[in-house]
């Protein structure tokens, strides 16, 4: 099938390349099947793009690369929803909100979303009480420029 994206243009996708949503993703229920597409051949971002809305895509990152303590612990619940039976099935990745600079984007550790590879399904869940958030900065904060201002304040 073809698909049509408003950020890749037309896509070619076979059904098995389709991931099913039984409840959609929050904020868009109404919306069930979706296509994972990895940025590049190495790289740790992803595109979920929606089969049933060109304009509805999101932008996904490997958490693990970025937060290697990162932790997710799966209900049974979502095990038994996913149909997970082995651990290689899984894939965890994060939501990434990029701003007007890459350098402010933040990810969502709070809410990541769950894929069962070989059932095709995907599901995202809230790790609730772990302590993460929905905007935990995707590069550090390096602080350079109001330290350097505030140096070069001090000298004059």
């Amino acid at each position: 099938m073809i698909l049509k994206t408003r950020d890749f243009g037309e896509i070619e996708a076979q059904e098995q390349d389709i991931y099913r949503f039984a409840g959609g993703i929050p904020g868009f229920e109404d919306r069930t099947a979706f296509i994972l597409l990895q940025a590049g051949e190495e790289s740790s971002f992803y595109y979920l793009q929606s089969v049933e809305e060109e304009k509805l895509s999101f932008v996904l990152t490997d958490p693990f690369f970025f937060f290697p303590d990162y932790e997710v612990e799966l209900s049974d619940t979502v095990k038994e929803e996913l149909e997970i039976g082995d651990r290689a099935e899984v894939v965890v990745l994060a939501v990434v909100s990029v701003r007007e600079r890459i350098s402010d984007a933040t990810v969502n550790l709070l809410a990541p979303v769950v894929f069962n590879k070989s059932k095709r399904s995907g599901k995202q869940i809230i790790l609730a009480g772990s302590g993460y958030t929905t905007k935990h900065r995707l590069m550090p904060d390096t602080g350079n420029a109001a330290p350097a201002a505030a140096a070069l304040s001090e000298e004059e």
